[in-house]
């Protein structure tokens, strides 16, 4: 997959990285 982060507002890709992020946290406490 994809992203055009230089299509997205500043903001937006901000937004996005923030809740990948904390998805993947999550998914790292689960595993533990």
């Amino acid at each position: 997959m994809v992203v055009h982060i230089e299509a997205l507002d500043t903001d937006v890709a901000d937004r996005v990285v923030a809740q990948l992020t904390d998805i993947a946290a999550l998914r790292g406490e689960d595993a533990t």
